[in-house]
């Protein structure tokens, strides 16, 4: 039970490094990511919902996904813990 809460803690550090890296890119290329969306005849504002929805979509995937089972599982191991139970 203890290696699945581990391992479930330690892929939500890695899609956080990985969420920041994915914004760190947005921004830093944000130019060169508008004149591409531009050659799809996509404004400014269109690329910016398009980009934003992604990161959101990230960011709800790692949340709900992965920090809810890695809390219940912690929950879970302290709980036997307590009990004595294992």
């Amino acid at each position: 039970m203890v290696f699945f809460r581990n391992l479930l803690l330690r892929v939500f550090v890695v899609g956080v490094i990985f969420a920041l890296l994915y914004l760190v890119v947005i921004l830093s290329f944000w130019d060169t990511w508008v004149s591409v969306f531009g050659m799809w005849k996509m404004e400014e504002k269109d690329a910016a919902m398009v980009m934003v929805a992604s990161f959101t979509l990230l960011r709800i995937i790692l949340v709900f996904l992965i920090l809810v089972p890695a809390i219940a599982l912690h929950w879970t191991s302290k709980a036997n813990r307590a009990t004595g139970s294992e």
